[in-house]
């Protein structure tokens, strides 16, 4: 970036700055990358949210918009919603203060690959590609109706929910309200606003959507530690392969993380398992990008939802290669499979540093572009979780050129010298695709 537009980005952030002590904020952060500029509020806990400014498009999807910018916003998964008028307020200063130079100096956003928009579980539905889907919603009358009316036959939970912070559904009546009295780090009395959501049960006729909704009540009544049969049923129902549906159900691993990386771990896990199977080879091999689900939820990819058994799983690759051959043309296999490809680091928290692989040789996987493999396709609520490895990895990202397991755990290579991980539970998972 030019000096000229860095200094219309940072005087336009400055000018911000006298607004934020209206909504309880002392200052506010700032990151710009290609056509978006990013701002996360400080402390992040009196406004859990990351601001998103770019150049005005009729097609952009948005919280409000001038002729000049469109302003968005998005939290972290669980996070209770923020009080809409300190969204407002916020997104109203942005748009006042925006200005012709500030627009050019955000430049041409990056777009979302046109060949994905039209991926979603309605589509796949209609098509009879997926016998059944279970959608979230936002619990209001008009979005639920366009979605019920897009479907062959569809019904809804009984009750709205939110999400905690660890994505547990809490469901809840129709006028839930949540006070914080005696929460020292918000002001007293203050309501949480939360948004509400439904669950939307869509199937190929009405009687399959009910008995979807029973069985899914059931499994929110009683745990679903408690009814693993249903657990199965549901999956079935919804069209996942079998030995996926009976791995999972068997996973009882406990709910003290984030959902993602509890699935990144039991995948990664399942690999190990199955390189000790009778008759198995222990040579490394590279996981298949046809069962790269990572990638599948970070650029929303519904044709491909569920958690495979293995990273090889036969009837996974099955099912998406039928999907691609449904949905996509021959000359877009080799770009899909090109996001399919990418590999990552995976922390505990829920932050993913992308890179890519070699072919591996002696059981060392040569790796590139680390922290830069992709930024492609991303959807937002994943874009703040992507990062380019600086820091949390033992050397700059762009000095690593391979990769290799050991006793100790997985190594990586910089300038000639191996270096650890580490290998207890805050060390990276590593999901090698190729």
């Amino acid at each position: 970036m030019t000096t000229k537009r860095r200094e219309h980005i940072e005087r336009y952030v400055e000018s911000l700055r006298p607004f934020l002590s209206r909504v309880g904020l002392k200052d506010i952060e700032h990151r710009h990358d290609e056509g978006e500029l990013r701002l996360t509020p400080v402390p992040h806990s009196s406004l859990p949210v990351e601001f998103v400014v770019v150049p005005f498009s009729e097609n952009e999807r948005c919280f409000g918009s001038n002729d000049l910018v469109c302003v968005s916003y998005s939290k972290p998964a669980g996070e209770p919603q923020p009080p809409r008028r300190d969204l407002s307020f916020i997104a109203n200063a942005l748009l006042k203060l925006a200005t012709p130079a500030l627009v050019e100096a955000l430049g041409e956003r990056r777009r979302r690959d046109p060949r994905l928009w039209n991926l979603d579980l309605v589509t796949l539905l209609n098509r009879g590609l997926k016998p059944a889907a279970i959608i979230n919603v936002e619990n209001r009358g008009e979005i639920l109706n366009r979605v019920i009316s897009k479907v062959p036959a569809a019904v809804v939970s009984k009750r709205p929910f939110y999400r905690s912070n660890l994505d547990h559904l809490i469901f809840v009546d129709e006028d839930y309200d949540e006070r914080t009295a005696g929460d020292s780090t918000v002001e007293e009395g203050r309501k949480k606003a939360r948004v509400l959501e439904r669950l939307v049960y869509c199937a190929q006729d009405l009687d399959s959507a009910e008995r979807l909704r029973h069985l899914d009540s059931e499994i929110h009544a009683h745990g679903y530690a408690r009814k693993p049969e249903l657990v199965g049923k549901i999956g079935v129902a919804l069209g996942y392969p079998e030995c996926c549906v009976a791995d999972y159900v068997a996973d009882h691993r406990k709910r003290d993380e984030i959902e993602d990386v509890r699935w990144l771990r039991s995948f990664v896990e399942s690999a190990e398992r199955h390189r000790d199977q009778p008759g198995t080879s222990r040579h490394f091999r590279l996981f298949s990008s046809w069962t790269n689900w990572i990638v599948a939820r970070i650029a929303h990819m519904p044709f491909f939802e569920h958690f495979p058994c293995s990273p090889w799983c036969p009837s996974t690759l099955r099912h998406n290669h039928r999907m691609v051959e449904a949905l996509f043309s021959k000359e877009d296999v080799p770009w899909l499979l090109s996001l399919l490809s990418v590999s990552f680091f995976a922390w505990p928290d829920g932050e993913l540093v992308p890179f890519r692989c070699g072919e591996p040789e002696n059981e060392v996987i040569p790796i590139h572009d680390v922290g830069t493999a992709w930024r492609e396709a991303v959807s937002p609520r994943y874009q703040p979780r992507l990062h380019d490895g600086e820091g949390l990895l033992p050397a700059a990202p762009h000095e690593l050129t391979a990769l290799r397991g050991s006793s100790r755990g997985w190594e990586v290579k910089a300038a000639g010298t191996w270096l650890p991980l580490g290998s207890d539970k805050s060390a990276p998972l590593v999901l090698p695709f190729g």
